[in-house]
Order: C-alpha cells, then structure tokens, then sequence
C-alpha cells in the first residue's frame, strides 16, 4: 500500500482561496456588527472557518461600543426612553409614541439643584476688627 502525494494544481489553489474568502466574509459581517475589525475578522474567518464562525457569534460587543449593532443605519439616531424606536438626534417628539423630549429635558433640568454660589468677600476691613 502505497500513499500517493496529493499535489494540488494552479487551477485547485486558486479554488481554495476564493472559497476561503468567501467563507471568511460571514464571521468578519457578524463581528463588524459587533463592533469589532471587519478586516481581522474577515481574515480569520478566511483561514479558520470553523474557529471563527462560533467565535464571531458568541463574542461580545466591542469595548467602548455601546452594544447596538453597528450597521451604520443608525448613526444620528437614538433610542425613544418610552417605545424603543429608532429617532433622529435633533427629533422634538418621537414619532411613534409622541414622547415629548423638551419636558423631559425640562424635568430634568427642574430636578438638578441650582448650585450654591458664597456671597462675596466683603470689601474694605472686616467690621469687627478696628
């Protein structure tokens, strides 16, 4: 029993990288999502497929992300406090639930205490010295 060497040719290597890059495209779009580097990922996923894609889905959001999906969709946007829907930033009331922003900026402007500002130093010489 003789083993053959299996010699790949131009035509086989050049199929393994096209599959590999196109499998390294799923866990690189999962963890870009996440906040993390499409490139690395991408690169990771070329070479390691199998290692990367459960990596790619249980990794968690970024550090210094906030723990949205960064789909690019959302940028300019926030979050409604009363129904969860997407808003724009300069958005006076939401859309949806007609949450009112400026009373709830109000309230808390209202709530914050005014800060104590001392009364100035008296001029002159102290009364109660002579």
């Amino acid at each position: 029993m003789f083993v053959e060497a299996v010699i790949m040719g131009p035509a086989d290597l050049l199929m393994v990288l096209i599959v590999g890059g196109a499998l390294g495209i799923i866990p690189a779009r999962i963890a870009s999502r996440k906040g993390h580097s499409y490139g690395l990922w991408w690169l990771f996923g070329a070479l390691l497929f199998i290692v990367a894609l459960p990596c790619a889905i249980l990794i968690g959001p970024a550090e210094g992300s906030s723990g949205q999906e960064h789909t690019g969709e959302h940028t300019g946007m926030t979050r409604c406090p009363q129904c969860a829907e997407w808003i724009q930033d300069k958005a006076v009331v939401c859309r949806y639930c007609r949450y009112d922003f400026r009373e709830a900026s109000n309230a808390k402007n209202q709530d914050q205490p005014s800060p104590i500002i001392p009364p100035p130093p008296p001029q002159g010489r102290h009364p109660g010295l002579r």
